[in-house]
């Protein structure tokens, strides 16, 4: 009858509430999950940017070692 109708339907329901609620907590993990990607990126853009900022002092090291050499090899031979 009309109750085991309605006893049908709760069950259905509970059946699509604790789906919804674990797709939250997939929800939740996932944005962890971003998150700490997002720090990871943070800390790649921290890294590429110390490395650029390296690779740019040691090219004005061997640029001014390059122009010394010059000027000795000019001095020596004069």
């Amino acid at each position: 009858g009309i109750h085991s109708e309605i006893s049908d339907m709760r069950g259905e329901i509970d059946g699509i509430h604790s789906e919804i609620s674990g797709i939250h907590t997939e929800m939740d993990g996932m944005k962890g999950e971003i998150s700490a990607l997002r720090n990871g990126q943070k800390e790649i853009r921290k890294d590429i940017k110390y490395l650029t900022q390296k690779v740019e002092d040691t090219y004005q090291i061997a640029l001014e070692a390059w122009g010394l050499s010059t000027e000795n090899r000019v001095l020596l031979t004069t």
